[in-house]
């Protein structure tokens, strides 16, 4: 397949895929900036559980999206081969191929969303110990600082700069983690969703820490892993970063914040 809108140039079946993501990412910042109620009871509570998860997918999305799309294309890419490009090709191949990316995505989602369930629960033990704090609210002095400071440690070790280089090569990925079958782009994209988050828990710990969709730290977070996984020098940049983290962890600690 992947006729081109230009001899030689960008595939339609990308561009179509690029618009999709983006359009959902900006959606989604949308939402994002006009403000949400991140729901927090300081209880193990079912319904206040689903609406932060539904709240930190929609965050999620904003964030990752957009990083995501260079996998997202090699998946596309990929899976053209697949398929004859005979133009009486049955409509339920040209279906199950549109499904493909789709499928990437859902998975990779789903094991953020399940990230979403761990932060809920890490906010409950929070609230036990800090009465005061709220999923909007934020910790201040050590707790910030010393999550602030371990995240920017992560940042330099080598599970973190592993993870990193998996992500940043989408047909490295593609070539040793193809999964064939019905579900198989849904399995590889919880497969790049566990990749993604042993390279961004720190980051999303923070997020914790400084109140659950706080816009700032989102918008930092979010340059910072799209730097990583898509700028030429990523794998500098992060260690740079985890040297920033770590600094700011410190001051944190030592100069108690009225606010972040």
């Amino acid at each position: 397949m992947g006729t081109s809108i230009l001899k030689g140039g960008f595939p339609l079946d990308k561009l179509a895929v690029g618009v999709v993501t983006l359009t959902l990412a900006l959606l989604a910042w949308l939402v994002v900036t006009v403000g949400v109620n991140v729901p927090m009871t300081g209880v193990i509570d079912v319904t206040a559980l689903l609406l932060f998860v539904g709240v930190w997918a929609v965050g999620m999305v904003a964030m990752m999206l957009p990083t995501l799309l260079p996998m997202i294309f090699a998946v596309v890419a990929a899976t053209r081969p697949h398929f004859s490009g005979d133009p009486k090709e049955g409509s339920s191949s040209i279906l199950q191929r549109s499904l493909e990316p789709v499928q990437f995505v859902l998975g990779y989602l789903g094991i953020w969303s399940a990230m979403g369930v761990a932060a809920y629960f890490a906010l409950v033990v929070l609230f036990q110990f800090y009465p005061s704090f709220s999923s909007m609210g934020q910790l201040a002095g050590v707790a910030a600082g010393g999550t602030v400071f371990f995240a920017g440690v992560y940042q330099l070790s080598p599970l973190k700069q592993i993870a990193l280089r998996a992500c940043r090569s989408p047909m490295g990925f593609i070539m040793t983690r193809w999964r064939s079958g019905r579900f198989g782009r849904f399995l590889m994209g919880t497969d790049y969703g566990f990749f993604c988050t042993k390279c961004c828990w720190a980051f999303m710990a923070v997020l914790v820490v400084v109140g659950a969709m706080n816009l700032l730290w989102m918008v930092l977070f979010a340059a910072a892993i799209f730097v990583e996984k898509v700028g030429p020098r990523g794998v500098d940049l992060s260690k740079i970063l985890g040297i920033l983290l770590m600094t700011t962890g410190i001051i944190l600690a030592v100069v108690p914040a009225s606010g972040m």
